[in-house]
Formats: C-alpha cells, sequence, structure tokens
C-alpha cells in the first residue's frame, strides 16, 4: 500500500510534495481534537488541500482528502483573495464546523 507521500509526488514534484505532506499532517492534527466538519488550505490559484471528516471511530478517524482544483465557492473566495492582494499560499485555514444540534 501506498503512503501519502507517495500518492503526491505523483501529483506534484518532491520539494512541492513535502509541503503538501506537512500541511495535511497539521490539518489531520486538529481534524482530531476539534469539532471540525472540512478544512481548506489554498496552495496556489488553481491548487487546494481540502480534509473532511465523516465520523470518529474506534481507532481513529474517517474522511476524504482532496488535493487539485477549486470548486465554485472556493474560486469566488479566491477571486476575493487575489482581488485583496492576499499572497499565495494563503496562511489562514477555512474551516468548517458540524451545526449544533437543538435541544
Amino acid at each position: 500500500m501506498e503512503t501519502i507521500e507517495e500518492k503526491i509526488l505523483k501529483l506534484t514534484s518532491m520539494k512541492e510534495a513535502e509541503k503538501i505532506a506537512k500541511y495535511m499532517e497539521d490539518m489531520i492534527w486538529s481534524l482530531s481534537i476539534y469539532n471540525i466538519k472540512s478544512m481548506v488550505k489554498y496552495l496556489s490559484p488553481k491548487k487546494r488541500i481540502k480534509i473532511t471528516k465523516f465520523r470518529h471511530i474506534k481507532d481513529g478517524l474517517q474522511g476524504m482528502i482532496t488535493i487539485g482544483r477549486p470548486n465554485y465557492r472556493e474560486k469566488k473566495f479566491i477571486s476575493l483573495c487575489i482581488r485583496a492582494k492576499e499572497p499565495f499560499p494563503i496562511r489562514k485555514i477555512q474551516y468548517k464546523f458540524f451545526k449544533k444540534v437543538k435541544k
């Protein structure tokens, strides 16, 4: 079975793969601790990392990692960042939290 770094290496160069692996490690750590549904890190106007948590299981958590082109909402956000002259990679990570259940 391939490691995450090997899969990333197929998509990008070695230098970029190391950066992506570092970002993902930090993002997965914070997903496991806080009540966050998904996180998005923008690397460039045409590349982003998105990690989505489905549920906690006995030994860890289950989720999905997506590396690639941004979707429609993310493109709108990127265009706003470009207008504001925000440098890439954008330092701040976008968080989406689980909705609170009303009692």
